[in-house]
């Protein structure tokens, strides 16, 4: 990512420890099923969707890419 900001490792959330021990993994972007849930544009277009029928449009200027701890 270009920013400091916006770098941040999920290690940092605790959220993917699991995941990481059982298969034995350093980082969540080496699981077979990141790059097919994570990258896939089709999935994170499916991902909005789902979030705005959810939670409502988003407001004019609301930041939407910012780093959340879990």
């Amino acid at each position: 990512m270009p920013s400091a900001r916006e770098n941040q490792c999920c290690m940092g959330t605790h959220v993917v420890d699991g995941v990481l021990e059982t298969e034995g993994l350093d980082c969540i972007t080496s699981h077979e099923g990141f790059p097919v849930n994570c990258t896939n544009r089709y999935v994170l277009l499916a991902s909005y969707q789902e979030y705005v029928k959810d939670k409502g449009p988003m407001r004019e200027g609301e930041a939407i890419h910012e780093y959340v701890s879990i």
